[in-house]
């Protein structure tokens, strides 16, 4: 429409209206166009026919109201189609992330837990966009009823243009109104299919998980047959020690014997070696009676020695030369008387020659002799020295070794085999230790609440009112506490400042990874030393019921201890704590030995006495074990929260609490509350949580549980509390805890309703005061798992 038509359309408007009318809205005709073109791209649809510049020229033939009233009905519309575009961007998002949860199906559990809260989430935000869609179409009816009066209006006083172009925004309108619908049936569909997905998800992941339930039963009874070989494994082991304590004790005698041949061995050698001394020592006077001969033999020989007779010889030989030269010259001699002569001192001469000769031979081999003994007799002077050195090196060793023989003979005789448990039969531990009397339950709660947060000076230990309650009703409940909680809650520190505040004694001992049976616990026997190594748990139950001891408090702080299996290493003890104090025996050794202490029985077994405690702590991740149902059953259970608040903190002086007036006090509260306790535990037997609780989950009150109910709600009552918070307190722990009412797969999100609907009915109908918030926060964190929160 060009600029002259719409100037003859404002001229035949009267002057009053055109002063009265606002001043015109600009329209925004980009705007309206693109998000006409976004929706017709979103929804597969085709382009509207009109472009911006129709779209201008019908907005200038409009008058100021209905301009106002296009500008609004535009801006919604650009609204709607974005809202179109995040719907399908939305669907898009959750396609795709259907499509990446299915690709991680192999962590079962946390994808079904995860695939239940995004789905819920979905519907969540399907059902906000099908609201955000209806809010949409009631706000474009009535744009529709607006632009109808609009409409009227304009048929009354407008031209047959403006009319014309009306209408066909009305079937743009009615077009966007088709289109909005289909958008709401395509996100309605895509809701089913979310919804149907989810369900097919959801039995898929409960059929893995029945699977994975099956492998697990097989597991457990792998491990059972397992755990059945690992016993007769251990009573081979034990078997096989004790033949190994006894061949020890053979090789020991064997050895002794070995010492006594080894000493007979040297006696022997020590004979033979005076005898080869004895034969020495005559061979010397053999020796010195040759060196006699020598000596006279040179006697004869006028002193001279060989070398001189050597020369003699030599010129004897000599002289025989030349008479042998003379008697050739004198044997051409005509004189025969001469020639005689000269034979005769010739034959003279070789016989002093020969005589020369054999005393020189007769002195050669006397010299030779005597160097020979005399060689002989520096080695015999050696070897008698060193035979003699070697003798007493031997008789020394030989003192010694019966020394030690005899000294190790009289430390076995005088050793006790358990030094620190007969440490404590002395007198100093026979004497009766002064104590005070505990005073009554709701003083001493609050007191020891103060006590406790004093115990570490420059770190106050704040604990609620509550927590001490539920602590000291434990105490009356059962000799086994497990405290579980996050880093940081001071389950540790509870146990320790406890002990503190009531004078009595606390032994922290850290178990390790690896505990197998008691032994891990209280020590192991050395049948070689014939020593007991005692541990600090066994010298704490013999500390404790020495005369000084005997009416404290004692505590064994088992720190970590689910890092090891507690159903084995601590298995005798879960049995022994269900018994009589008279019954409750824990065996140390097989045969009693000699000088055993005197609180042990038959020298071999340790009493559990009743003034001891076991307090464990316990974290939960992938180092540590989860506790089974014997443990939870027969242990006070207390989930610490976070200290969030303080008090101020009275002072009081340090005091040593006796053990026989805090018992005196439980029984006392036993007493004065065991109709009530016992009405009252009545009611809940025969509620319809009761049936519930056994028709859905199979659970029922056990004769364990209704006797330490009993010992429980009265204390905790006596201490301030009520009935209800004891009971929500025992609730929580053995009933909704995980594998018995929460974190279970086998249930539905509608059996946890029904359990809960039940509770809160059977605390409404008899009249009980608060709620059981404890339980209430267990159904909470449970339902995220089913996504109902």
């Amino acid at each position: 429409m060009g600029k002259k038509d719409k100037n003859k359309y404002n001229s035949s408007i009267p002057q009053q209206t055109a002063r009265q009318a606002p001043a015109p809205a600009k329209v925004d005709t980009h705007k309206v166009v693109a998000a006409a073109a976004n929706i017709a791209s979103l929804t597969g649809g085709h382009a509207p026919a009109w472009d911006e510049k129709q779209l201008t020229s019908l907005v200038d033939v409009l008058d100021g109201d209905s301009r106002q009233r296009f500008a609004s009905i535009a801006e919604e519309l650009a609204s709607l189609g974005r809202a179109a575009r995040e719907l399908v961007e939305t669907r898009d998002a959750i396609q795709a992330e259907l499509d990446r949860r299915h690709a991680e199906l192999k962590d079962r559990e946390r994808m079904l837990s995860e695939a239940q809260a995004e789905a819920e989430r979905l519907r969540a935000e399907a059902s906000k966009t099908a609201d955000q869609a209806n809010a949409r179409r009631l706000e474009l009816i009535e744009i529709e009823q607006r632009v109808a009066r609009e409409e009227a209006k304009v048929r009354n006083g407008c031209i047959d243009e403006r009319e014309a172009a009306l209408r066909e925004l009305r079937v743009e309108i009615d077009t966007l109104l088709d289109r909005k619908k289909d958008l709401l049936l395509e996100n309605e569909r895509a809701r089913q299919s979310i919804s149907a997905e989810r369900a097919a998800l959801q039995e898929q992941a409960l059929a893995l998980l029945e699977v994975e339930r099956k492998a697990l039963d097989a597991r457990q009874a792998d491990l059972q047959r397992e755990a059945t070989r690992v016993k007769h494994l251990a009573m081979d082991v034990e078997a096989k020690r004790s033949a190994d304590m006894a061949l020890l004790d053979q090789e020991k005698e064997h050895l002794r014997s070995q010492f006594l041949q080894n000493e007979e061995h040297l006696k022997i050698k020590l004979a033979i070696a005076e005898s080869r001394a004895k034969r020495i020592a005559e061979g010397e006077a053999r020796l010195q009676q040759e060196l006699q001969q020598y000596e006279e033999l040179r006697d004869v020989l006028a002193g001279r020695p060989p070398a001189s007779l050597v020369d003699e010889l030599d010129e004897l030989r000599r002289e025989r030369n030349a008479l042998a030269s003379r008697v050739a010259e004198l044997s051409s001699l005509s004189s025969t008387r001469d020639y005689e002569r000269v034979a005769h001192e010739r034959e003279d001469l070789s016989a002093r020659l020969a005589e020369a000769e054999s005393r020189l031979a007769a002195a050669n081999a006397t010299l030779g002799a005597h160097r020979t003994l005399a060689y002989e007799r520096a080695s015999l002077e050696k070897e008698n020295a060193l035979m003699k050195g070697k003798t007493t090196l031997l008789d020394g060793m030989i003192k010694e070794l019966q020394a030690q023989i005899d000294t190790l003979t009289n430390q076995q005789q005088q050793k006790v085999p358990f030094p620190e448990c007969s440490r404590m039969d002395a007198p100093e531990f026979q004497r009766p230790v002064a104590v005070e009397p505990v005073p009554e339950l709701q003083q001493f709660a609050e007191e020891l609440r103060h006590r406790i947060a004093q115990s570490e000076p420059g770190n106050p230990l704040y604990y609620d009112a509550s927590t001490l309650r539920l602590f000291i009703g434990g105490l009356a409940m059962s000799r086994l506490h497990v405290l579980q909680g996050i880093s940081g809650t001071g389950k540790t520190s509870l146990a320790q400042a406890f002990t503190k505040a009531v004078g009595g004694h606390c032994e922290v001992i850290p178990v390790q990874a690896g505990w197998r049976d008691k032994y891990d616990l209280l020590g192991h026997y050395n049948a070689f030393e014939k020593r007991y190594y005692e541990k600090d748990c066994l010298q704490t139950l013999y500390r404790a019921q020495t005369e000084a001891h005997r009416d404290q408090l004692h505590v064994v702080l088992l720190d970590e201890m689910n890092l090891s299996r507690p159903e084995q290493y601590f298995a005798e003890f879960l049995s022994a704590l269900e018994q009589k104090e008279s019954s409750r025996i824990i065996t140390l050794m097989e045969s009693a030995p000699a000088n055993a202490p005197s609180l042990l029985i038959d020298g071999r077994r340790i009493r559990v006495p009743n003034n001891v405690w076991f307090i464990g702590t316990a974290n939960h991740d992938e180092t540590t074990h989860e506790f089974a149902d014997k443990t939870y059953d027969r242990s006070h259970v207390m989930d610490l929260p976070r200290h969030v608040g303080t008090f101020d903190i009275h002072k009081f002086e340090p005091t040593r609490y006796s053990y026989s007036s805090l018992e005196e006090a439980f029984r006392k509260a036993w007493s004065k509350h065991e109709k009530a306790c016992a009405s009252f535990l009545r009611f809940v037997s025969h509620s319809e949580f009761t049936q519930v609780l056994e028709n859905t989950y199979g659970l029922g009150w056990g004769n364990r549980f209704e006797r330490q109910a009993h010992h429980f709600l009265p204390v905790v009552k006596e201490c301030g509390g009520t009935f209800e918070e004891g009971l929500d307190h025992l609730l929580a722990t053995r009933m909704f805890r995980a594998g018995k009412i929460a974190a279970r797969y086998d249930r539905t999100a509608e059996d946890l309703k029904k359990i809960e609907d039940a509770l809160l009915k059977t605390w409404k109908q008899n009249k009980l005061a608060g709620e059981p918030e404890r339980c209430m926060d267990r159904i909470r964190k449970d339902r995220l798992r089913y996504g109902a929160e």
